[in-house]
């Protein structure tokens, strides 16, 4: 709700629940209502907005044993069952998933783009997503952070914020100045820990 200096207000009701979060809604139309009224004055009109984004359908090879993984697209279906049916343990930064579990225990139930996840799979497999295209800020902590790559191509390592010490996968590392480092590029459906020396951002 907005107000201004006559102490007229305006508000948006829409026809979605209330908590839901406009980056995970699906193409499509809906309805908002917009009211503006003061003390002598009140008039309601009802807006439908169409929503088209790019939707794009992904694969990630997963092998037997610990993946480092993430997506890019906000999946239609994100339930972690539904992404990694195959998966026995899946972890984040702050999260955890264990197969089998009371699910109370499991506070990761849904696979988030941009997320890394460190995840076990029982089998060789290659899964296909198909969401929407998306990009996106991440904030990354003082120290180690997991970090999945949000957008639709790779992205160069040293374009990383300066505070970066150390990017790691379980292939290679890369570190600022050292000549031996074999990652120059984070890709597209990885993740990564990434060490950085005070909270900051990358602007992807």
């Amino acid at each position: 709700m907005v107000s201004n200096s006559r102490d007229s207000t305006a508000s948006i009701e829409n026809t979605l629940n209330a908590k839901t979060n406009i980056i995970n809604l699906q193409n499509g139309t809906y309805s908002f209502k917009l009211t503006v009224k003061n003390d002598i004055y009140s008039n309601s009109d009802t807006v439908n907005v169409t929503l088209l984004q790019n939707t794009k359908t992904i694969s990630l090879a997963l092998k037997k044993g610990w993946n480092l993984i993430s997506i890019n697209v906000i999946p239609n279906n994100a339930s972690t069952s539904s992404i990694l049916p195959n998966s026995s343990l899946i972890k984040s930064n702050d999260g955890y998933f264990k197969s089998g579990q009371p699910s109370v225990f499991n506070s990761i139930n849904e696979i988030v783009a941009g997320v890394g996840y460190l995840v076990y799979n029982a089998i060789d497999e290659t899964i296909s997503i198909t969401g929407t295209e998306m990009q996106s800020i991440v904030y990354l902590h003082t120290g180690w952070n997991l970090v999945g790559v949000p957008i639709q191509s790779n992205f160069t390592v040293t374009s990383l914020p300066t505070q970066t010490i150390i990017v790691k996968d379980f292939d290679g590392f890369y570190e600022k100045g050292n000549t031996m480092s074999t990652i120059s590029e984070l890709q597209v459906g990885k993740a990564y820990y990434i060490k950085v020396s005070d909270n900051c951002e990358i602007n992807w």
